[in-house]
């Protein structure tokens, strides 16, 4: 009788094992990871109510994941305004998954040895949309006064140093580009032609400047990180107070700055091909 019954545990195993799994999602767990992906695609910072009702949630679950999004660092509240915008924890973990191989983690290196060097700021922006840009990585110099961003922070693309950048490598032409300069903001607007001519520059002497035109009283050099493919989603910059360096500096800065570009591009490229090798 022991021997039978453990044959028929035994067809009972085989049975179970055989037997295709039955998937299971835990709503808690898909709920908290749609409105990650909800604060990581919205254009502005979005209420509890506008969350709840575009994802079809109960506003008391909606507001227990917030919280404890929020207490995680995953997400973030904006100011008394009673909204919410996408945290800092994201961005870690993207670093995580970015930086495998050390990619990321020298590029943060030459980030901070660069900040520290010249006492600026020094960003690393990502495409993310047709018309955003994203701030995914930030160094500063830890002097007494000091420009900060907020990691998670976008841009519109054309903006900026960083804009000029994206643009001389969007392959838009000057009638396309013209239609989006006419929709930016900034406290000291260039002309439109003044403008075009350092979007021109970039391809010449690889990075561009911003002096005063986005944010008076800042200025701004950014270079482009082309991707495996020769394409250019991404843009490393260093921000500082106008007049802060003599223009021989402000050219060191800028060949630094390419540096930490094609770093990051041969990063990308032996990753790349040890991903499809």
């Amino acid at each position: 009788m022991a021997s039978q019954r453990a044959v028929r545990r035994g067809h009972h195993a085989a049975r179970d094992r055989e037997a295709p799994r039955k998937q299971v999602l835990v709503k808690p767990v898909v709920s908290s990871l749609r409105i990650l992906r909800y604060l990581c695609d919205a254009r502005h910072p979005a209420t509890l109510t506008q969350i709840a009702r575009e994802l079809e949630l109960n506003p008391s679950t909606c507001l227990s994941i917030l919280r404890t999004l929020v207490a995680l660092g995953f997400a973030v509240p904006f100011g008394n305004t009673k909204t919410y915008v996408i945290g800092d924890g994201i961005i870690e973990l993207a670093e995580g998954v970015l930086g495998r191989g050390g990619i990321l983690k020298s590029l943060n290196h030459s980030m901070q040895r660069l900040a520290r060097r010249y006492s600026v700021t020094v960003t690393l922006w990502r495409q993310i949309e047709d018309e955003r840009l994203e701030l995914i990585a930030s160094a500063v110099s830890g002097a007494d006064v000091e420009i900060q961003m907020r990691l998670g922070q976008r841009l519109p693309r054309w903006i900026s140093a960083v804009g000029r950048v994206m643009a001389a490598h969007s392959g838009l032409s000057e009638v396309e580009l013209k239609g989006r300069f006419k929709q930016l903001r900034w406290q000291s607007a260039p002309s439109f032609r003044t403008y075009m001519e350092e979007v021109k520059a970039v391809k010449q002497r690889g990075y561009a400047i911003d002096n005063g035109n986005y944010a008076r009283g800042v200025l701004t050099v950014s270079a482009p990180i082309f991707n495996p493919g020769g394409d250019v989603t991404c843009a490393c910059s260093v921000t500082m107070f106008a007049g802060q360096h003599s223009p021989a500096t402000l050219d060191q800065i800028a060949k630094d700055l390419l540096t930490i570009g094609d770093l990051l591009r041969r990063g990308s490229q032996t990753h790349h091909s040890s991903r499809t090798g």
